[in-house]
C-alpha cells in the first residue's frame, strides 16, 4: 500500500530533494560510463578460471542512428550481461556492427544517386565502406550513453576482411561436401534492387488488387479466369480446374485461347486448385506465385520469361514489351476491354510479397544463383531448435511454422556489389567451378588470378564470380566468428555453443533460422544454449512506428531528458516477445523511481555513518521485530528477483524491486524505524544498511547508474571491489516466520490508518485503540508508533470494553412500501412510536419486530430496517477501520 504522503513524516527527506539538491542523471551517468571504460570492467577474460557466459550479441546495422528498437533491444541484452557478471560469470559480449550487404548499398544508392548501373564496382564499394564506417563512432557514442556493457577487446563487424574469410571458408567447406549448388532456378527477384532474394527476405503486405474476370475461349465455348495478374498472359501454357469441380467438365481436354496473344492452351484438372477462389479455374503461367512454380515442374512446363530482371515486360509480351509490370499491367487489361474479353473487374484483397529492404513487389525469375540445401534439414533444425531454451517458449512455435512452409533451397547468391564474394572462378565457355584455397581467403576473384590458367575441362578462359553472398551468410556464423571457429580449437570449446542469442522477434526466420542451419552444418551442435526474444516499440496508440507514417519516436532526446537509467526502468517494464506500445509517463515514473531510491540511500547513509557497532550485531538477539521482519521479507524478494533474472522476465523483476524498495523499504520500515534510528540504534543501522545493499544489487543489472554512485558513495569502503557490477549478488538471512507475521501485521495497521487519515481527512487522533489478541512484541513496536500515526496515545483493549450504542434505526421505505401501499404511512407512524432503543434492542436480539396493524399482526424483519450504531470506547464514540489477521479490531476516537 502507497503511503498518503501527506501524513509521512520523512517524505520531504526522501522523495525529490536531498542537501544536494535533486538527482543529477546526467552528471551522474557520464561519470560511471568513463569509470566503467576506464576501468575495463566488463573486458573479457580469455583464460578466466570462471565459467563462460557468451552472447551472440546482434551486430547493429551501420546504416543509421539508434531508434527505439535498438535503444530497448541492446538495454535487455545489457540487463543480462551484468546480472551473468554478478553471479560469477566471465561474460563475452562484444561489441559488433553489421557493416555488410543491401541495406547498406540501398542507403548508398539513395544518398548519392548511385547504382551498380551508373557506377563503378570498386567506386560503389568504396562509398558503402566509407558511409557504414562513417556511423560506427556515434554509434559506438549512442550504445555508452545507455550504459551498454559492450566489450571492445572482442570488437568485429561483419565487412571486415578476418570476418568475410570465415564466411568464404564455410562455403568452400560446404562445396566440397555437396551441400551448396549452382542452378538455374527459379528464384524471388527483386526488380528495383535487381537482385535474387530468399524466401525469408519477402515480406508480406495486404493491398486491394483488381480481379479481372477473362474469358479464354474456343471455336466452341468460353471457360472465365480470374487473375490480378494479366501482364503474365504471354506466359500462360495451361488452364486447370478442381477435378470435382462439375461446372467445367465439358472442357477438360480441349484447347482454349489465350486473349490477345492468341496461344493455344490445355485445359486440365488438378486436385490443388481452389474452386472457391474466383471462377474456380485457373491460368499457369511462368511465374507468378509459388502455386506457379509448383505446376511448372509437376507438368515439366518450359520457364518462359515474361519479365525481366528489371521488372519490365519481355519481347513475349509484343506491343506491350519494354513496359514496367504496372503499366503493362493496366496496357494489357485495357485492351482486353477493347476486345471485349473482360467480363467484369471486382476489388479484392491480397497479400502481396515484397523485398524487405526496398518494399517493391517480388517476382519470380529463372536465372542461374548458388543454393545451400536447406530443405535437407528442416526436421534436424526443429531438433536443435527443441534442444534450445526460448524467452519466451511459445516463439518457438515461430520457427516450426516457417521450417513447415518451406518449399525450396536458400538462394545464397546476390547479384549486388557491397557484400562478401563468392569465391571461385567460373568457366565462360563449359560453367566449370574452380573453388579458392581456403588458405587464400579471403579473396575476391574478380580481382585475384585464379591459382590455374584454364578450364581443365574445355580450356575456356577463368573469370572471377561477379556475385556476391546474401548478407545472411555473414550474420549466420556469428556464433563462429565469436567463438573462433577454424581459428583457435581452445577457445572454441571453451565458447561454443554460446549461451545466450538475444534479438527481436521479426527475424527468427532469417537470423535464427539460418544460423541453426550453418552451424548444424559446420559443427553439428547446436549454436546456443538459450534464445531470448523482444518485441517491437509501438507508437504509443499502439501502430507501427514508421518515419513515413510520421509517428516514429527518437529515444535520444528523451534519454537526454530523462537520463539513461530511466529509460532502461521503462525497458524492463517490456515484456519479452510482446509488442509494446511506447508510453513516456512510464519513462518519467522511471526518473521518479531513481530520485526516491538515491534520497533513500542519503537517509541510510546519515543513519549509518559513525555507528560503530554495526559489524558487531547478533542477528538473532538484538534486532527488534520490525528489523526481521524487513530482512526476512527482502530475502524472499532477493531470491524471486534473481529467480526472474534468471528467467530474463525482467518486467516482473523491476516490479517486485520496487514495490518493496519504495514502498515495504522506505514508506514503512523507515518510518516504523525512524525514532530507534534518530537514537543511534545499532539494529536499525545494520538492518538499512543491509537491505540498502542489497537493494542496490538488484537494481544493477537495470539502472546500474544509480546503482554504482550509491555504491561508491556509501558501500565502497566496506565491499573493497571497485564497482558494484563486480559484488556477488547474494543475500543470506534466515527465514524468521513469527518476526515476519508481525511486521506484515504492523505494516497493515499503519497501511489502514494512514488511508483512513488520508480519506476522512483527519490530520491526528486523540487516542488508536488495537482491541485485540496481541503479543508483547506488537505491542512494544505499536508503542512506539505514536508520532507516526500522529496520536496522542495508542492503548490497548479486550472485545468486552467495546459498547455498541445504536444511532439511528430506520424503516427502508424501499422493501416495505409494496407490500403495505396505501397503510405505509400509518407503519411508519408505528415503528417511529418504539423508540430507537427498543427497536434496535428487539431487531437485536429476535431479528424481528411484531407491529399491530388495524386489528392484525405484522411482522418486521431486520432486513427492512437501516441500523447505524456507534462503538463506546471509555466513554468516547470511536470509529472502527479495519479488521485484520490475528482477530485484530483497530479503532480511532
Amino acid at each position: 500500500m502507497k503511503m498518503d504522503n501527506s501524513n509521512a513524516n520523512t517524505d520531504n527527506n526522501l522523495h525529490e530533494k536531498t542537501d544536494k539538491g535533486p538527482y543529477d542523471s546526467k552528471e551522474v551517468e557520464t561519470k560511471w560510463q568513463d569509470y566503467w571504460a576506464s576501468e575495463s570492467i566488463f573486458k573479457f577474460i580469455p583464460d578466466s578460471p570462471l565459467p563462460v557466459f557468451s552472447i551472440d550479441n546482434p551486430p547493429r546495422y551501420t546504416s543509421g542512428p539508434l531508434h527505439m528498437g535498438h535503444a530497448i533491444g541492446y538495454s535487455l541484452i545489457d540487463f543480462v550481461a551484468r546480472f551473468k557478471k554478478m553471479i560469477g560469470f566471465n561474460v563475452f559480449f562484444p561489441l559488433c556492427f553489421d557493416a555488410n550487404g543491401m541495406p547498406i548499398e540501398i542507403k548508398v544508392e539513395k544518398k548519392y544517386g548511385v547504382n551498380k548501373k551508373n557506377t563503378d564496382r570498386a567506386k560503389l564499394i568504396e562509398l558503402c565502406t566509407e558511409y557504414s564506417n562513417s556511423n560506427i563512432a556515434e554509434m559506438v557514442r549512442q550504445f555508452r550513453s545507455l550504459g551498454i556493457t559492450m566489450d571492445n577487446s572482442i570488437y568485429y563487424q561483419t565487412d571486415s576482411p578476418e570476418y568475410r574469410k570465415l564466411t568464404q571458408i564455410t562455403f568452400l567447406k560446404l562445396y566440397e561436401n555437396n551441400m551448396v549448388y549452382r542452378k538455374e532456378h527459379p528464384v524471388i527477384w527483386c526488380p528495383h534492387c535487381e537482385t535474387s532474394l530468399a524466401a525469408a527476405d519477402v515480406e508480406y503486405d495486404e493491398e486491394s488488387k483488381n480481379l479481372i474476370f477473362i474469358n479464354f475461349k474456343n471455336e466452341k465455348n468460353s471457360i472465365p479466369i480470374a487473375t490480378t495478374r494479366p501482364e503474365l498472359l504471354p506466359t500462360c501454357q495451361m488452364v486447370l480446374i478442381n477435378p470435382e469441380d462439375n461446372r467445367y467438365n465439358n472442357f477438360v481436354g480441349q484447347k482454349v485461347n489465350v486473349p490477345i496473344f492468341n496461344q493455344s492452351v490445355p485445359v486440365m484438372t488438378d486436385s490443388k486448385v481452389d474452386p472457391s477462389f474466383g471462377t474456380g479455374a485457373v491460368m499457369v503461367c511462368t511465374i507468378g506465385d509459388k502455386d506457379d512454380l509448383f505446376w511448372t515442374y509437376k507438368y515439366n512446363l518450359t520457364l518462359l520469361k515474361g519479365i525481366d530482371e528489371s521488372g519490365r515486360l519481355t519481347d513475349l509480351a509484343g506491343v506491350f514489351s519494354g513496359l514496367t509490370i504496372i503499366d503493362g499491367r493496366k496496357a494489357i487489361t485495357n485492351e482486353l476491354q477493347k476486345t471485349g474479353s473482360v467480363i467484369k473487374i471486382e476489388s479484392i484483397k491480397q497479400n502481396v510479397g515484397k523485398c524487405w529492404r526496398c518494399h517493391t513487389p517480388v517476382e519470380f525469375v529463372n536465372k542461374l544463383n548458388w543454393f545451400l540445401k536447406t530443405l535437407d534439414y528442416k526436421e534436424e533444425i526443429k531438433k536443435i531448435s527443441d534442444s534450445i531454451i526460448w524467452h519466451p517458449e511459445y516463439m518457438k512455435k515461430r520457427l516450426d511454422s516457417w521450417i513447415d512452409s518451406l518449399l525450396w533451397d536458400w538462394c545464397i547468391s546476390r547479384q549486388r556489389y557491397f557484400a562478401t564474394a563468392i569465391p571461385v572462378w567460373i568457366c565462360e565457355k563449359c560453367g566449370y567451378i574452380l573453388p579458392a584455397k581456403v588458405e587464400d581467403c579471403y579473396i575476391d576473384t574478380l580481382i585475384k588470378e585464379p591459382y590455374i590458367e584454364k578450364c581443365p575441362e574445355c580450356n575456356g578462359k577463368l573469370k572471377g564470380s561477379d556475385e556476391v553472398f546474401d548478407t545472411w551468410m555473414d550474420s549466420s556464423i556469428t556464433p563462429l566468428y565469436n567463438s573462433s571457429w577454424n581459428r583457435d580449437g581452445q577457445l572454441f570449446k571453451k565458447l561454443y555453443p554460446m549461451s545466450l542469442r538475444p534479438q527481436a522477434h521479426e527475424i527468427i526466420r532469417t537470423w535464427i533460422f539460418y544460423t541453426i542451419l550453418r552451424c548444424k552444418q559446420m559443427t553439428d551442435i547446436k549454436p546456443w544454449n538459450e534464445v531470448m526474444i523482444h518485441g517491437f516499440i509501438m507508437a504509443p496508440d499502439g501502430r507501427p512506428m514508421h518515419a513515413s507514417a510520421g509517428n516514429a519516436i527518437d529515444p535520444l532526446p528523451i534519454i537526454e531528458k530523462y537520463g539513461a537509467d530511466a529509460w532502461r526502468y521503462y525497458t524492463a517494464k517490456c515484456k519479452l516477445g510482446e509488442d509494446t506500445a511506447f508510453q513516456i509517463k512510464e519513462v518519467i515514473h522511471g526518473r521518479k523511481f531513481m530520485i526516491k531510491m538515491y534520497n533513500v540511500s542519503k537517509y541510510i547513509k546519515m543513519n549509518v555513518q559513525g555507528i560503530e557497532d554495526i559489524g558487531r550485531i547478533d542477528r538473532t538477539k538484538e534486532l527488534a521485530d520490525i528489523d526481521k521482519w524487513i530482512l526476512t521479507k527482502f530475502k524472499i524478494v532477493f531470491d524471486t528477483v534473481v529467480s526472474y533474472y534468471n528467467n530474463y522476465e525482467f518486467d516482473k523483476a523491476i516490479s517486485v524491486i520496487e514495490e518493496f524498495a519504495w514502498h515495504d523499504f522506505a514508506d514503512f520500515y523507515i518510518e516504523m524505524s525512524k525514532e530507534r534510528a534518530k537514537a543511534h540504534d545499532a539494529s536499525v543501522a545494520y538492518t538499512l544498511s543491509t537491505v540498502g545493499i542489497g537493494i542496490i544489487m538488484l537494481l544493477t543489472p537495470i539502472t546500474p547508474h544509480l546503482a554504482e554512485e550509491i555504491y561508491q558513495d556509501i558501500y565502497r569502503k566496506e565491499y573493497l571491489v571497485k564497482s558494484v557490477n563486480m559484488l556477488p549478488m547474494s543475500f543470506e538471512y534466515l527465514y524468521d516466520e513469527q518476526s515476519y507475521k508481525i511486521g506484515e501485521l504492523l505494516k497493515n495497521i499503519i497501511s489502514k490508518i494512514w488511508t483512513y487519515s488520508a480519506t476522512a481527512h483527519v490530520n491526528s487522533f486523540r487516542v488508536i485503540f488495537i482491541v485485540g489478541v496481541l503479543n508483547d512484541s506488537l505491542i512494544e513496536a505499536l508503542k512506539h508508533m505514536k508520532k507516526l500515526l500522529k496520536t496522542d496515545d495508542i492503548r490497548f483493549l479486550n472485545n468486552t470494553d467495546i459498547t455498541t450504542k445504536p444511532v439511528d434505526v430506520r424503516l427502508l421505505k424501499e422493501k416495505v412500501g409494496s407490500i403495505f401501499r396505501n397503510e405505509m404511512a400509518k407503519v411508519i407512524e408505528i415503528v417511529n412510536k418504539q423508540g430507537i432503543s427498543v427497536l434496535y434492542r428487539e431487531l437485536m436480539n429476535n431479528g424481528y419486530i411484531d407491529i399491530e396493524l388495524n386489528g392484525r399482526v405484522e411482522r418486521l424483519s431486520k432486513d427492512y430496517f437501516k441500523i447505524e450504531t456507534t462503538e463506546i470506547v471509555e466513554e468516547m464514540n470511536v470509529k472502527q477501520i479495519e479488521t485484520s489477521g490475528m482477530d485484530i479490531h483497530m479503532y480511532v476516537s
